[in-house]
């Protein structure tokens, strides 16, 4: 197999041959491989230089374009959102604490009422 990669690099084979070489390319990691160091020595004996992979990277990030980068919230806005999420807080505290004072205030329907008074007799409700 060695001498077919050979024979195409210096273009011998036949059209149908280079086609059944491209399969088992595909298919054969160390065919890949081969292939791979025989264009690198090829490459150190006529003397071609690859560009450098790190020169490439950076050439490449140079000409992407900048990622936007969130920008932090300025101190007033941050105190803007702490005293709306304060004020939230109170609020349903205050709700909540309403909707149970009212529960504590009514009496219960008719079945229960000499359970509910007899418990508020003995555990009355504060008076705030």
């Amino acid at each position: 197999m060695k001498e077919k990669l050979s024979a195409w690099m210096d273009g011998e084979l036949s059209d149908e041959q280079v086609r059944s070489l491209l399969l088992q390319l595909k298919r054969d990691a160390d065919l890949r491989c081969n292939w791979n160091c025989y264009h690198l020595i090829g490459d150190a004996l006529r003397g071609v230089q690859r560009p450098d992979l790190c020169a490439r990277i950076c050439a490449q990030l140079d000409a992407e374009s900048t990622a936007l980068v969130l920008q932090r919230r300025s101190t007033v806005e941050k105190v803007h959102w702490l005293a709306l999420w304060i004020a939230a807080s109170v609020a349903a505290v205050l709700v909540g604490w309403m909707v149970t004072r009212e529960q504590e205030i009514q009496p219960p329907q008719d079945k229960y009422l000499d359970v509910y008074k007899l418990i508020n007799r003995r555990f009355p409700a504060p008076h705030f």
